[in-house]
């Protein structure tokens, strides 16, 4: 659980964990959600899973599926760009 950063909610999020100095890494398995940090001092608890519950395991991105997310996304906004320039 962390502490949610628009009021007093609180969110339970899966996510892979990486202890950065007073600082978490929070990382989906989900390539749709980004990673993002979250000071220690923020978190009110942190729960290891025990089992997945499917035939296969996702896959954590990988540096090189991250590049291609990101020129992906480039790739996109320049599709955008060049759409309207030709309005």
């Amino acid at each position: 659980m962390h502490k949610n950063f628009w009021g007093d909610a609180q969110d339970f999020v899966f996510k892979f964990v990486t202890f950065q100095e007073n600082i978490l890494l929070l990382e989906s398995l989900n390539p749709e959600f980004k990673p993002y940090t979250v000071e220690v001092v923020d978190v009110l608890e942190i729960w290891q899973f025990h089992s997945y519950h499917s035939k296969q395991m996702p896959e954590r991105l990988t540096e090189i599926k991250m590049v291609k997310n990101v020129v992906d996304e480039i790739l996109t906004d320049l599709k955008v760009l060049k759409a309207k320039s030709h309005i």
